[in-house]
């Protein structure tokens, strides 16, 4: 029947577990209803990105994770995301990952001139020159940016609308203000 089909379609599937398990990196504690993703690196990284969550105990586990080079990340409000590089052969891989309780990066990132709070973007690489794209909540009004990252020095490119953009060294967590002067095509004329 087609139930046996199925199941010997499966037993060929070639690929190892990744379990693992998160912990709070203050208190030791597992973190629950964290979020774990792997993603395979290279161009098609998108198309193979798999996640799962961590239970009451913090342990995660994907099934048949095909052979290859991935970056595994974790996250989850109010923590900071750890990031480790993952190699999976056929053999089953562990990954234990420690996040801190983080008030992130603020950022405040305002007009040079007038000192206003302004929309901006942000883009943020790692101490290992990886790019993070930590979630954060995309305000429909200027307010300070709350960024979720761990503790550590990353390099933050801040950009708004009509301005020109600055890359600035924050070491989490922190807050900073980024001022920001126009620029772009804009020709400014000294009075």
């Amino acid at each position: 029947g087609t139930l046996t089909g199925t199941v010997t379609a499966n037993a060929d599937v070639t690929g190892a577990n990744v379990r693992g398990r998160v912990t709070d990196a203050t208190s030791g504690q597992p973190v629950a209803d964290a979020h774990v993703e792997i993603r395979a690196r290279g161009n098609e990284g998108f198309l193979a990105g798999r996640g799962a969550q961590t239970d009451g105990a913090g342990n995660f586990a994907m099934e048949s994770v095909a052979a290859g080079s991935y970056t595994a990340t974790v996250e989850k409000s109010g923590y900071g995301s750890d990031t480790k590089d993952l190699t999976v052969s056929s053999s089953d891989a562990d990954l234990q990952f420690k996040i801190s309780p983080t008030s992130g990066v603020t950022l405040r990132v305002i007009d040079a001139r007038d000192q206003r709070l302004l929309m901006a973007n942000v883009h943020i690489v790692d101490a290992m020159g990886r790019d993070i794209d930590p979630p954060f909540f995309r305000p429909g009004s200027p307010e300070p940016l709350k960024l979720s990252l761990s503790p550590g020095t990353y390099r933050i490119t801040v950009g708004a609308m009509g301005y020109a953009s600055r890359t600035i060294s924050v070491t989490a967590p922190a807050e900073q203000i980024v001022a920001l002067t126009p620029g772009g095509t804009l020709v400014i004329r000294s009075k």
